[in-house]
């Protein structure tokens, strides 16, 4: 027991020491994909959010510059190409960023843009991408963490990931039903839960068992989906009544949302929403407890789950089964 437990951490001790002397001889860094449950937005070195929960993930992907990158006029062979990812929307958070290294230590790596022509509406123009690098922080050689700078707003999102808490078997479903990112319109349906979970800044808040019913009302002439929540217990977490203006299909859910032109809804999935969706309205003002967006969850056309995402402060509420 204790001689083979001893020899396996100096095997994973001496691993690790000869991949991190390796790369740092070679002032290389191998292709890979980092996949963050969470991440942290720094306005001039300040946490301006806290955490914030991406259940469905992020992916960083840094990978060797091979064949350049279609857009850019890059040369074969220099530097690396970054690219972020949301997973749920299946979209690029970030377009393409080809970078080089500027420094590099056995634990960390730093890659940052460079001037370069890119295929623009009128011809190529250059930009400069000194504006943007990327941190990779290492941890027994494998990569621990990720930090994107947006040199020119003094902006920093920390990308991390740790092992998310199950709390009942019943909020995770693995065979959810599947939705196209398109526009859909979804009848008139109610949903029942026994059970809330709550989230904020990424962290459990509240949760218990609650009957809550849910009813939701496509409201075809008014081109809007009024909502009821029912139920005691929750009047501090959520309206009772509210409404959305469309439907699309995200991946693994249905997403009910409103898209103004303008509000005070500052959080990622109006930025995602506003890149790949038409505006709904003018304006909206949304109070803490009036949810941004509501997602459907389906398993074989039953509803599982319904969550509902809220912006000041973001917060996340689940009602389930």
């Amino acid at each position: 027991g204790g001689f083979c437990r001893a020899t396996y951490f100096m095997v994973k001790f001496l691993r690790t020491a000869v991949m991190s002397f390796f790369n740092f001889r070679n002032k290389e860094i191998e292709s890979f994909e980092f996949k963050s449950t969470y991440h942290k937005r720094y306005e001039h070195g300040n946490n301006i959010i806290g955490n914030q929960e991406c259940t469905q993930g992020r992916t960083i992907s840094v990978e060797k510059n091979i064949n350049g990158c279609k857009g850019y006029r890059l040369t074969p062979g220099k530097g690396y190409i970054v690219r972020i990812y949301n997973d749920s929307l299946h979209t690029q958070t970030m377009s393409p960023k080809p970078m080089l290294i500027v420094s590099k230590t056995s634990n960390k790596i730093e890659l940052r843009g460079f001037p370069i022509e890119a295929q623009g509406p009128f011809g190529w123009v250059e930009v400069d991408y000194r504006d943007y690098g990327l941190t990779i922080y290492y941890k027994d050689g494998e990569v621990d963490k990720c930090v994107l700078h947006m040199f020119d707003r003094n902006i920093d999102i920390e990308y991390l990931t740790d092992e998310v808490e199950l709390l009942d078997d019943k909020t995770i479903t693995k065979e959810l039903d599947t939705y196209d990112l398109k526009a859909y319109n979804v009848d008139n349906f109610d949903f029942t839960s026994h059970n809330f979970v709550e989230y904020e800044n990424g962290k459990i808040k509240s949760k218990g068992n609650a009957i809550v019913k849910i009813i939701v009302n496509n409201e075809y002439r008014y081109n809007k989906y009024s909502v009821s929540v029912l139920g005691n217990g929750i009047k501090d977490k959520i309206n009772l009544e509210f409404e959305f203006d469309a439907c699309m299909g995200c991946n693994d859910r249905l997403l009910l949302y409103s898209l103004p032109k303008e509000t005070n809804a500052n959080i990622i999935v109006m930025t995602v929403l506003q890149n790949i969706c038409h505006c709904t309205r003018n304006l909206k003002i949304y109070s803490a407890t009036e949810p941004v967006v509501c997602s459907i969850f389906t398993s074989k056309g039953h509803l599982v789950k319904l969550s509902f995402t809220f912006a000041n402060p973001e917060r996340l509420l689940e009602f389930y089964l």
